[in-house]
């Protein structure tokens, strides 16, 4: 069952530094670009940030 996970977090991770590399291709800071402060986040995700 954890190989299913790790599996999983493999996949995301892959997937968010492939999105981090695409944001960041054009030299504005990654932070710049995104919501960080939560406020548009969904109930369930607040909890989490």
């Amino acid at each position: 069952m954890l190989k299913k996970h790790e599996k999983r977090l493999d996949d995301i991770s892959r997937q968010v530094m492939a999105l981090n590399k695409a944001l960041e291709s054009d030299r504005e800071p990654i932070h710049e670009k995104l919501d960080i402060t939560g406020e548009d986040a969904p109930p369930e995700m607040k909890s989490v940030l």
